[in-house]
């Protein structure tokens, strides 16, 4: 997906604040699923989605 200049911590400090908006009280299948927690961290860090038939089952069903 591409790179980032983050250090170590800075990558760590990054991933934990981002999980805290994903909880086991906030999961749902189709629309918040750790294909989103990955998007978003790609978006984030390199500006790209991830590709779209990633999560393209999960909405088929």
């Amino acid at each position: 997906m591409g790179t980032t200049d983050l250090s170590r911590a800075e990558f760590r400090s990054f991933i934990e604040n981002l999980a805290g908006k994903y909880n086991g009280n906030t999961y749902h299948l189709i629309s918040k699923n750790c294909n989103h927690f990955t998007d978003d961290v790609c978006k984030s860090l390199t500006k790209k989605s991830i590709p779209g038939w990633v999560n393209r089952l999960a909405r088929v069903g």
